[in-house]
C-alpha cells in the first residue's frame, strides 16, 4: 500500500503496518536530499525499538505529521534524528514517535534495498551526520553568541560540511 506523507494520520500508519507487515510511503521535500528525493517512495516495516541502529531510516511522528529522517544517535530514553540534507539534529524522540524503519525505496523504477551491504554504508553515514549534527549545533550558539554578525559565514562552514557527505551518497546511490 503506498500513501502519501502529508495524508497519513500516524496512527493510521501504525495500525497499517501492523496488518500490512509493509507500507510505503511517497517522499514530500527535500531533508534527505540527495539519499531520498521528492517523489522517491520508501518501503517501511514496524521495529522494535532494541533493534534500531544508527544510520536507520525512519518514520516517525511530531505533532501529527510523519517525517522520513536517519537515525544519529540512540540513548536508552530517546534517538536523535536529522535529514541529510539539513544542518540541525531534530529535537530528541520518544519510542512512541518511531512508526517504523525503512527496509528500501524506489526511485524512477528502480528499487534498492537496504540490505545488509546497503545497512554498513546507511551505518557510516548515521555517525557522519552526526557529525555534521555537532557542528551544526555548535555554530548555532557561536550565532546566538555573536547575535548574528557572522551569519552568512557560519552558513556557508555549516552547508560545507554537508558537501562531502553528499558526494559520496551520490556516488553511492548510483554505484549500482
Amino acid at each position: 500500500m503506498t500513501l502519501t506523507n502529508y495524508a497519513i494520520v500516524p496512527e493510521t500508519l501504525r495500525t497499517l503496518l501492523v496488518e500490512e507487515k509493509t507500507v510505503g510511503l511517497i517522499v514530500k521535500g527535500t531533508s534527505m536530499l540527495p539519499y531520498l528525493k521528492d517523489g522517491d517512495r520508501v518501503w517501511f516495516q514496524k521495529v522494535e525499538w532494541d533493534r534500531l541502529r544508527v544510520g536507520d531510516l525512519l518514520a516517525f511522528e511530531q505533532n501529527q505529521v510523519v517525517f522520513t529522517h536517519r537515525l544519529i544517535k540512540k540513548s536508552p530514553q530517546a534517538l536523535l534524528t536529522k535529514g541529510d540534507n539539513n544542518l540541525f539534529p531534530d529535537t530528541p524522540l520518544a519510542p512512541h514517535q518511531i512508526l517504523g524503519k525503512a527496509i528500501g525505496f524506489e526511485r524512477m523504477g528502480k528499487t534498492y534495498s537496504l540490505d545488509r551491504k546497503r545497512g554498513f554504508i546507511n551505518t557510516f553515514l548515521g555517525y557522519s551526520h552526526a557529525g555534521i549534527g555537532m557542528v551544526g549545533t555548535i555554530l548555532l550558539k557561536f550565532f546566538k553568541l555573536t547575535k548574528g554578525k557572522l551569519r552568512r559565514p557560519m552558513l556557508w562552514v555549516g552547508r560545507g560540511c554537508l558537501i562531502p557527505l553528499k558526494i559520496l551518497e551520490r556516488i553511492i546511490l548510483y554505484a549500482e
